[in-house]
């Protein structure tokens, strides 16, 4: 994950099942997709943008993003997208600096072929931060800024290295052809200092934790590649949209991992941080694992009529998963033919009723079972749903949508007094909600914008001790309330405004479910005034500064405290 946004063009998000088009190999979606979509070289410009921003917390950054023909018939072009970054954090000794280089190339030998390169390399430093045991919820007086581990952590490192080409090409009238090639490759070294609650230590009172060193090394090296048709066809009164491919992943995973006491304590009332000690870790072993999967997948969309429309699809999907071990191999296989069907009715050229369902299927990677020979099976899901879009004249747009989703072998963290980042495969996760989206911008002036997300997850099926808990981090209602509004003309003309709240009831941080975080409500305030092709923008995040615990993802029974008010500046220029 490079954690920067210069080089995105765009988000797409896709509700609903998708595993037909995005299923199978490492990191397939099993419901829901976000697809981030880069910045691509602009044939026949040249354009230089550059940005400066900071902040409260020692934040800075700057960026830039260059555009430039390399012929002068409009054939070649260049782009290039840098940015260094540094952040401080309101948490003691928590810092980082990103490095992010994005150059990219287009050449257009004809008009109905374009190929494309895009190229990514990044360095990411940190000081990781693993938040407090869940147990300091029922605390109240202590510092919450406050590091929980030992004094002068060392720094994390993340390097990232991808190409990517695409080709596509217009076949004929009614066939055009797309491929795809990514080499990608992540090393990963991350050294922690955190305070521990599934240790065993009965004399210890009860806000005062061991220090545990951890160090955690992964080596990833992925390559993937594809190629699909598309084609607009009719047969007899039926109007088709077909969609046909083949995709195939390869994926090799080598990592380390060393959790272990060092015989420190901290007292988070009364906090006196420890050295911190370099963990003997010579004689750890590495996890090695191959996975390979190998693709073919069908869509068809079909005008049934001028309102009604029917999808449907298939994916087969085959996996490979080869674990290694100082006696040699072992290699499992695994297959699944993976569904998908809906239905949309237009009942008028403003609002659409729909209805679906879909499968997924996909390899687990970063699976750290507690015994070290055990080996990770295929997630697998389900997924109904039904709801409506809408865009009226009025300028009120956006969806509703219900939903039922099943997932299961889903790896959820199971912590020992060895090994607090241990995980199991849970049985099944059923997910049963309902979400609506509505924007309303009546002049060009006006935007308010409401999010709203209802989630009922249960744990269903598994052992005895897990079934009925929620999972996780996941709330039971989240969502967004926002405003914004544009000066047109007159004396404020180029200046925008906006404010919005961003909330979520708690969520459940352990499982079995012991400990909840409270709800919250962040609220937020910018303001941007664009000048003569620059742009000048503040922000201020959580503007009462209110104070909260959300759950941490680096280990299951782990909270953060919530960002304090936080100050945001930026300038942009285009040239």
């Amino acid at each position: 994950d490079p954690l920067t946004a210069i080089q995105v063009e765009r988000g797409e998000v896709s509700k609903g099942p998708s595993g037909t088009f995005s299923g199978g190999g490492v990191g397939a979606p099993l419901g829901g997709i976000i697809n981030v979509v880069r910045k691509r070289p602009v044939i026949g410009d040249a354009f230089i943008e550059a940005k400066i921003d900071g902040g409260n917390h020692d934040a800075f950054g700057i960026s830039g993003d260059i555009n430039a023909p390399l012929t002068k018939s409009d054939q070649i072009a260049v782009r290039m997208q840098a940015g260094f970054r540094q952040d401080g954090s309101f948490i003691d000794d928590v810092e980082g600096t990103r490095v992010n280089v994005f150059p990219s190339l287009v050449w257009r030998p004809s008009a109905k072929t374009e190929i494309t390169v895009l190229a990514h390399a990044g360095r990411n430093e940190f000081v990781n931060y693993a938040g407090f045991p869940a147990a300091v919820l029922g605390f109240s007086g202590f510092d919450r800024d406050q590091f929980p581990g030992a004094l002068n952590p060392p720094a994390s490192v993340v390097e990232t290295r991808s190409v990517q080409l695409f080709a596509d090409t217009e076949i004929s009238e009614n066939w055009t052809l797309h491929g795809t090639l990514q080499h990608l490759i992540n090393d990963f070294e991350e050294r922690d200092s955190f305070l521990s609650s599934s240790l065993d230590f009965p004399d210890l009172q009860d806000t005062t934790f061991p220090v545990v060193t951890g160090v955690m090394t992964s080596d990833v090296e992925e390559v993937t590649g594809s190629v699909w048709a598309k084609s607009g066809l009719w047969t007899g009164s039926l109007r088709h949209n077909l969609v046909f491919g083949v995709e195939a992943d390869l994926t090799q995973y080598s990592a380390t991992m060393f959790f272990g006491p060092t015989g420190d304590v901290i007292d988070v009332l009364n906090p006196v941080r420890p050295a911190y000690v370099v963990p003997d870790t010579g004689s750890l072993s590495k996890t090695r694992r191959r996975l390979g999967s190998f693709d073919l997948y069908v869509q068809d969309q079909i005008d049934l009529t001028e309102r009604l429309h029917l999808t449907t699809a298939l994916r087969w999907s085959n996996l490979e998963t080869a674990s290694f071990h100082e006696t040699g191999r072992e290699t499992e296989f695994a297959s699944k033919l993976v569904p998908r069907a809906g239905v949309s009715f237009d009942v008028s050229d403003a609002l659409t009723l729909f209805a679906g369902y879909g499968e997924g299927f996909n390899q687990v990677l970063f699976f750290t079972p507690e015994d070290p020979a055990a080996k990770p099976v295929p997630e697998t899901s389900r997924q109904y749903e039904i709801g409506a879009k809408f865009d009226f004249p009025s300028g009120l747009s956006g969806s509703f949508a219900a939903y039922e989703l099943y997932r299961e072998n889903v790896p959820v963290s199971a912590p020992t007094a060895t090994n607090p980042a241990a995980q199991v495969q849970t049985g099944e996760v059923r997910s049963r909600g309902a979400e609506i989206s509505l924007v309303w911008e009546p002049d060009d002036a006006l935007s308010l914008m409401l999010q709203y997300a209802y989630v009922n997850a249960e744990i269903t099926q598994g052992d005895a001790a897990r079934v009925g808990s929620t999972p996780d981090r996941v709330p039971v209602y989240s969502g967004r309330i926002a405003a914004r509004y544009r000066f047109l003309d007159g004396a404020f003309e180029g200046l925008s405004v906006g404010a919005g709240v961003t909330f979520a009831s708690g969520s459940e941080v352990t499982v079995p479910n012991t400990f909840r975080t409270d709800s919250y409500a962040v609220f937020d305030a910018r303001a941007a005034y664009d000048f003569g092709g620059a742009r000048l923008a503040l922000s201020v995040e959580n503007l009462v500064d209110d104070s909260y615990f959300v759950p941490n993802g680096f280990l299951n029974s782990h909270v953060a405290p919530g960002a304090p008010r936080t100050f945001r500046a930026s300038l942009s220029a285009t040239f």
